[in-house]
């Protein structure tokens, strides 16, 4: 039901239909927040609620999805911290909660989800340092990983290094961190794409000299 001119809310009757392997309702012009009760759906192994407007705080009971191996909430107006308890959804694959305005940190339980392939946190309020890179670097498949646009300080820990060579993605651009480049870095054998720029205190990119943001 993804990408028509559905408005109102996500209806209160779809936590009911306890049969559901897979909702779509992304792109429309659904409001609210998530419903309460999602978490009765455990047949779910797809939940699709991208660019609905939504508002209010991430369910902690979505992680008693135990068979949810996809979950999008991008592109909405969520607010508060990510739910530790979305490590418990150990069979999913893709995770992608970017452009909201989620706080806090990253959960470390998330290094509980082993066949994570995609974590999608970019264009967050983000903050605190990067420690939770070495409960992520417990995820061997991890492919892709995008924590840029929010407010990370500190340096990139030495932990980094122990990434699975499956890494092939690691975006971090339009942070606070500082500090130098780890040489563990070397260990990342499988990426492909590293992004790391503005990450200068106060730096805008319309500061650049050609007026432009440079390249990744």
């Amino acid at each position: 039901m993804s990408y028509n001119v559905f408005d109102d809310v996500i209806p209160a009757w779809l936590p009911t239909l306890s049969q559901l392997t897979y909702v779509s309702l992304g792109g429309n012009n659904l409001a609210g927040s998530i419903p309460t009760g999602l978490h009765n759906l455990t047949q779910l192994s797809r939940l699709d609620l991208v660019e609905l407007n939504l508002v209010g705080e991430i369910p902690a009971d979505l992680g008693q999805l135990k068979q949810l191996s996809w979950l999008n909430l991008a592109a909405n107006r969520l607010t508060g911290s990510i739910p530790a308890s979305l490590g418990n959804l150990t069979m999913v694959a893709q995770l992608d909660l970017a452009h909201n305005q989620l706080d806090g940190t990253v959960p470390s339980t998330f290094g509980r989800l082993g066949v994570l392939g995609f974590l999608n946190v970019e264009g967050n309020n983000l903050g605190g340092e990067l420690d939770f890179l070495d409960a992520l670097s417990s995820c061997r498949a991890l492919r892709n990983l995008y924590i840029s646009m929010n407010s990370f300080t500190g340096s990139i820990p030495d932990n980094v290094g122990n990434f699975s060579n499956n890494l092939q993605a690691f975006y971090a651009h339009e942070n606070q961190i500082s500090g130098s480049l780890p040489p563990v870095m070397a260990n990342l054998s499988g990426l492909i794409t590293i992004s790391l720029y503005s990450n200068q205190p106060n730096y805008s990119p319309t500061n650049h000299a050609d007026g432009e943001s440079p390249d990744p």
